[in-house]
């Protein structure tokens, strides 16, 4: 497995394009499931299918992401800005906590998969 620390351009690089639905920061967005959680970690499955979204939403906890599935994603800000992103199979990055809204679709083919360990304070 490849550990990397990811700054940019995917913060699992994961917000919308205007008129997408907001979410509370810690509600689950499309695709996310809670696996476990405690007063140290909420761990959440993130399986989404080819052509969907997610929706507008921001990661407020550090976290560490665990791609079990990999594939393309295009990221699209608040603002309209768009970025395609290959996500890699294998790949475990830690991402400090971050306000920036985001959205993700997969463009891909497959179902993307992985899991974010996110750590309480």
């Amino acid at each position: 497995m490849k550990v990397r620390a990811l700054a940019a351009p995917l913060a699992f690089a994961i917000g919308a394009a205007a008129g997408f639905a907001a979410r509370p920061s810690l509600a689950l967005a499309k695709g996310e499931k809670v696996v476990l959680e405690n007063e140290k970690v909420r761990v959440v499955e993130f399986v989404l299918e080819p052509g969907v979204a997610m929706g507008m939403h921001d990661h407020p906890r550090d976290r560490v992401e665990i791609t079990l599935a990999g594939g393309r994603v295009r990221v699209t800000t608040p603002d309209g800005k768009m970025q395609e992103v290959d996500e890699k199979e294998g790949t475990v990055v830690f991402n400090k906590a971050s306000a920036a809204r985001h959205d993700v679709t997969n463009i891909g083919k497959r179902p993307l998969r992985a899991y974010h360990v996110e750590l309480k304070p």
